[in-house]
Parts: structure tokens; C-alpha cells; sequence
């Protein structure tokens, strides 16, 4: 009985453990695909709403997960533009 206990904390443990490394795994893709950002043009990165500068703080800010980092910046700037800009834009 009390091996099946254990067997059952094992397996929570086990569980937490691959859980953790496949999101470090995934933010790290996340980061490589950023540092590849930093290669395109400034027309491409406006084109997505994002500027180099995003891209720069996002990879300087370590533990902060890339794609969140990127897309916030990206809504806090459509969000700033005024609402003509913004209906043309649609």
C-alpha cells in the first residue's frame, strides 16, 4: 500500500519535472526565433508592428517568454494609434 503511494509521488514529480522542461525547451525556440527577428529588414518588423527595438528589449529581459514579451508590445502599439489610423488599418 504505502509503495503505491510512493509510486503515485513519483509519478507527480516525474510529471512536473518533463513539464518544466519542455516549456524551457519551448522558450527556448521562442528565443531563437526572436534572435533570427533581429536579421529582417525594419519594413518587415513594422509590418508584423513591431520595431528592432522590441526585438533588442525582448532578448535583453532573460526568463521573460519571447512571444508574450513581442506580442504586448505589438497591441500596446496598435492600441496608441489613433482610431483613423487604426480604421483604415482594417
Amino acid at each position: 500500500m504505502a509503495m503505491l503511494g510512493i509510486m503515485r509521488l513519483m509519478g507527480a514529480y516525474a510529471g512536473r519535472i518533463l513539464g518544466a522542461i519542455g516549456n524551457a525547451v519551448a522558450r527556448s525556440r521562442r528565443r531563437r526565433a526572436a534572435r533570427d527577428m533581429l536579421r529582417w529588414d525594419d519594413n518587415m518588423l513594422r509590418d508584423i508592428g513591431l520595431t528592432r527595438y522590441d526585438v533588442i528589449d525582448c532578448l535583453s529581459s532573460p526568463g521573460t517568454d519571447p512571444s508574450d514579451f513581442l506580442d504586448r508590445r505589438r497591441m500596446a502599439r496598435r492600441e496608441s494609434r489613433p482610431s483613423a489610423v487604426r480604421r483604415h488599418a482594417a
